[in-house]
């Protein structure tokens, strides 16, 4: 058994684990007419908060990224951390294309190749990748105005700051009405980053126990507010960067992150899920445009949640199958080096 695997820390890759499968499994809803169907049932309730807790799957990542980067400093070494990322996005990029290519016969040129690279289109979830870049290039200069602040209470006003910001415009605007200022809401990832720290930095906890009726209790919410007021609609999506989103996703990881357990098969499934989330999230794409085209005629003429769990255990598990793949290829040359 590989030591890095036994002295990594558990509850961080359970939250890596779910946020990945929370990706997965939210883009369900976006694949199929769930949000356009009538809102009823039992069934379409369950999958509705799951919807919610799906969806704060970004908020999860960016969280983690503020736990683990709280002390990153400007040097060489930290940027060149980030090359992994961008060969992994664009090699995935590729394989996209020429699944595009090949399997969809979409016409694409070489400079459309490059353009949709350049422009985060090749994957429609490249977006995420988009943002990370700035973020990623703003870790050192945000730890420094963390760790100026020093006193906790100014760090608290901080993240309180960015809350009002981003968060309560989102739940409080309407398309007709602004009630509050909203410019400033894109700076989402930062708030969650700040979280992290301040999680890293002060250790709090929630006990499993409070955390997940709370959990259940806000991720039903949204639901039941369709179901007492939107009878004749579809389900109507919560932000997973408005409050909600915040308040549940601070919530999930408060309660899982310092879980620790010790049958090694499980530490080591989970640390392998974490460690590919990255290739599993950019090519579940390419198993997104595959699968629900494939099952297009069974999720249209069945139950909702039957589909659900057949579609995102293929995506799912396709999805780790390739990752691992990959990791293995690009093992190869160091094994010459030896």
């Amino acid at each position: 058994m590989n030591c890095s695997v036994i002295t990594r820390v558990v509850g961080l890759d359970i939250i890596r684990s779910c946020a990945i499968f929370f990706v997965i499994a939210g883009h369900f809803f976006i694949n199929t007419d769930f949000g356009k169907d009538s809102f009823g049932g039992w069934e379409m309730l369950l999958l509705a908060a799951g919807r919610r807790l799906f969806s704060i799957s970004v908020p999860l990542f960016l969280i983690i990224t503020g736990y683990l980067n709280i002390n990153k400093k400007l040097s060489k070494e930290y940027y060149y951390g980030g090359i992994k990322v961008l060969v992994s996005y664009i090699v995935i990029s590729l394989v996209t294309i020429l699944f595009l290519i090949y399997h969809n016969h979409v016409d694409l040129t070489v400079k459309q190749w490059v353009l949709s690279i350049t422009g985060f289109t090749a994957i429609s979830y490249g977006w995420y990748i988009e943002m990370w870049i700035g973020l990623f290039l703003l870790i050192p200069f945000l730890n420094i105005l963390w760790h100026s602040l020093g006193v906790k209470r100014h760090k608290e006003i901080l993240i309180l700051t960015l809350f009002l910001l981003t968060a309560l415009p989102n739940f409080v605007n309407r398309p007709s009405v602004q009630l509050l200022p909203d410019f400033w809401a894109f700076m989402y990832p930062i708030l969650f980053f700040y979280i992290g720290s301040y999680i890293r930095e002060y250790q709090p906890i929630v006990r499993l126990k409070l955390a997940l009726p709370s959990i259940v209790l806000l991720c039903m919410f949204n639901p039941l507010i369709n179901i007492l007021l939107l009878k004749a609609g579809g389900m109507t999506p919560g932000s997973p960067f408005g409050i909600m989103g915040v308040l549940i996703a601070t919530v999930f990881f408060l309660a899982f992150y310092r879980i620790d357990i010790g049958n090694v098969f499980f530490r080591l499934v989970l640390a392998k899920i974490s460690v590919y989330s990255l290739d599993m999230y950019l090519i579940s794409y390419m198993f997104d445009l595959f699968y629900y085209q494939v099952f297009q005629a069974y999720y249209a003429h069945t139950d909702y949640l039957i589909a659900f769990v057949v579609i995102t255990s293929c995506v799912f598990i396709s999805s780790f199958v390739f990752a691992w793949c990959k990791d293995v290829v690009f093992r190869i040359p160091q094994l010459f080096k030896r």
